[in-house]
């Protein structure tokens, strides 16, 4: 636990990359880290109801954003390392703990619509010890629109969308973002990427409540788990994890487009599944809140 709180508050030091319109700054470099950790959430699923799940994760990333005209038009690229803990010691399916995961995304934005801001980008997230592009990665694309109703309110639309690791899934983009001008005060909705209400102290920092959505979809490693029954098509498996939460934040943003926050709450009843190699044949698996913790810091240049 000390050693998992340590590398959390560390990266705060180094910095993890969120693509939303919003964080545009006129800087093409910008250097990112997350750190994540859930603590002791306890299994509801029966014979496992003593058991216990953690969940640590981390990535770092760099994002180089080129822009074309004085209008606000560009181009984006993106690399991202991250590092996924899974800490369930009774687990009856998955014996390894720790994956790692490498990211690329590309992407364009452009306002030469009047009023719009339009972004759309292509991600892919693969193993980064096997490095099978076919069957061990996963591929999101995002297209997303921000339109500046009045001077206080901007109306989102969009869709995100995954493909591969055996499954595909569409979410629709929809939200709001409302501040009056010199309010201190300001509410984003947009579902499912990015919900809160942050109050800014002054300049510099800004306190607030936010959602969290964790999604989390690997492949397993050769010659594991998930034949518990016998069955070898459930060897490389795969398993996912999804959950959501409420947590208190704090914001501390020296420079324009730099900040370092640190936040806590509470993730409500996750549930982790498994699946053989063609994502079929599901095992559900429940547990019980958790509190978690964490830290973001962000560096442009």
């Amino acid at each position: 636990m000390k050693k998992k709180l340590i590398l959390i508050l560390s990266s705060l030091l180094c910095l993890s990359s969120s693509l939303t319109a919003n964080e545009m700054v006129p800087r093409p470099w910008q250097l990112d880290m997350k750190g994540f950790h859930l603590t002791d959430a306890k299994s509801e699923t029966k014979p496992y109801d003593e058991n216990r799940l953690s969940l640590t994760s981390a990535i770092m990333s760099l994002m180089y954003t080129q822009y074309l005209n004085a209008n606000g038009s560009g181009l984006i690229a993106e690399a991202a390392y991250s590092h996924l803990n899974l800490d369930w010691a009774e687990n009856p399916d998955v014996a390894t703990k720790d994956f790692n995961d490498a990211l690329f995304t590309f992407g364009a934005f452009t306002t030469e619509i009047n009023n719009w801001f339009l972004l759309g980008t292509a991600r892919v997230q693969v193993d980064a010890t096997s490095w099978d592009f076919s069957n061990n990665a996963r591929y999101r694309g995002l297209l997303q629109g921000r339109y500046q109703y009045t001077q206080d309110l901007d109306l989102y639309v969009g869709l995100m969308f995954y493909t591969n690791l055996q499954k595909d899934d569409v979410y629709p983009i929809f939200g709001f973002e409302y501040q009056e001008e010199n309010a201190p005060w300001k509410i984003k909705m947009v579902l499912p990427i990015e919900s809160h209400i942050m109050y800014f102290i002054n300049h510099e920092w800004s306190v607030g409540v936010e959602h969290r959505f964790i999604q989390e979809r690997r492949r397993l490693k050769n010659n594991e788990g998930l034949n518990s029954l016998g069955d070898p098509r459930r060897d490389r498996g795969i398993f996912d994890i999804t959950a959501q939460g409420l947590e208190l934040s704090a914001k501390y943003s020296p420079l324009e487009g730099s900040y370092a926050k640190v936040f806590a709450g509470m993730i409500y009843s996750p549930e982790y599944r498994t699946y053989d190699l063609e994502g079929q044949n599901r095992r559900l698996y429940k547990f019980k809140s958790g509190f978690h913790f964490g830290g973001t810091a962000s560096f442009t240049f």
